[in-house]
This record gives C-alpha cells, structure tokens and sequence, in this order.
C-alpha cells in the first residue's frame, strides 16, 4: 500500500453519503475512509455540497451524516477522524447567510478563526464574490476558494488572483490538479500559485473511490513536491 511522504489532513473531501455528487451508500464511504487511512491521512474534513436547487444540505443534516459514518469507522476500527463541514456555492443565498449571521459549517483549529470553504462557478466570477469575501471577514470566519485553478476566469486573468489573495482570500488546490493528465491550463495556474507563494491548503476533492489511484501520481509531481515543502495549513489542523 502506499503511503503519502507529508500530508495527514484532506481539508476538502466528498466522502459522506447521500448528500451530493459524491458516494450514495455507506459502505462506498467506508471504503473510502479506509483507503486514506491506510494512505496516512490521519483526519478528513467532509465538505459536501451547499447549493440552491441541487444540494440543499442543511447544518443539521451534514452534522448528522458525519455522526453515522464516524460512528461506523470506529466500528470497523478504521483509524481515521472526521469533521463535518461544507462546500458552499458563491450565490446570493450564501451571502444572505453570513450577513444574516447564520450558523455556517467551518473548520479550523480550536481558538483560531475558523475558515469556510466555498466555490464559485468555472466561467465567470460571482456578481456578488467581493461582497461575500467582505461579509465573511466581517464575521472573523476566514475565506477559503476551492480549487481556484479551475476557474476560467483567473486562468484568464491572474492579477484578479493576485487581489482576491490580498483581499484575504485563502486558496485550496485540488490534489489532482498537478496530475500529468491534467488540463494544461489548470495545471499551469496551480503551478503559478506555487510559485507565488499564494497557497494555503490543498485538498483530494475526491467524491469517488475510482478518483483515489490518481493522488499518488499527483503527489510524486514536482510542483506538489515543492508545495508541500514550502508550507501548507493542512497538517496544523490535526489534533
């Protein structure tokens, strides 16, 4: 079995079931848990989906599905910790939500501001993405993008990448995004943010077990290499 060199901690993971585009059944969930475990990942934060009219997952509901499969890893002695938070989708209900002062599902250590994770669509940048940045700084909640790389709209434009970085915008890779296979432009954008010194967090966005056999060919990249050595937020939230 092989083990990954640096990283305990997936920051951002489709592992619970039955609540978005990732595992429908326990036991594809489990099975899951078990191959990360076994990789060394040693905590997994379960972010599913949070998006109007397609996955309208509540709080109560995430908490709930990460109880039943936590539950069932300790059963079967998997040793691998599970915190439950979400992937929000950038749209005016979600900012409806943090100027609201609505419960959100973050992560983060204990005693330190906790961030959110949240995406927006591939094309073209949210109408309402600066006023969300601002409203969710308000609230001392930190904001992380996922998988920026994948967005046209910095492909195309890296200097807005540059300002969403200095708004206090913290920015999450996708593991798979430094495969060979990888579309060259996603690539080259996460490679850049390598190299400008402009990621916090990279995480296996894996909703699949079949997704799983391209993380370690990703990892033995050079550019995930010198990502990892140069610093990631990962590993600083496990216990």
């Amino acid at each position: 079995m092989l083990r990954f060199t640096s990283l305990r901690v997936d920051v951002h993971s489709h592992v619970l079931p039955g609540l978005d585009n990732g595992p429908l059944a326990l036991e594809s969930s489990v099975r899951m848990a078990q191959v990360l475990a076994n990789a060394g990942i040693r905590k997994v934060i379960a972010t599913p989906h949070i998006m109007k009219g397609y996955y309208e997952n509540s709080v109560a509901r995430i908490q709930e599905v990460c109880r039943e499969l936590q539950s069932e890893l300790r059963y079967r002695r998997i040793e691998l910790q599970l915190e439950a938070a979400a992937e929000y989708y950038a749209e005016p209900e979600l900012l409806d939500r943090v100027q609201g002062g609505e419960p959100l599902l973050t992560f983060g250590r204990k005693g330190h501001q906790p961030y959110l994770l949240f995406e927006t669509g591939i094309l073209d940048e949210p109408p309402q993405l600066e006023a969300l940045i601002r409203s969710l700084l308000q609230r001392h909640i930190r904001p992380v993008l996922a998988h920026p790389e994948r967005y046209r709209y910095l492909q195309k434009n890296f200097n807005r990448t540059i300002e969403l970085f200095r708004m206090g915008v913290f920015f999450q890779l996708d593991w798979a995004s430094f495969h060979a296979r990888e579309n060259p432009e996603v690539r080259q954008l996460a490679e850049r943010l390598v190299d400008y010194r402009m990621v916090s967090f990279v995480g296996t966005n894996v909703h699949h077990e079949s997704q799983l056999a391209y993380l370690w060919e990703s990892e033995r990249q050079p550019y995930f290499r010198l990502m990892t050595d140069i610093g990631l937020v990962n590993n600083e939230l496990g216990t």
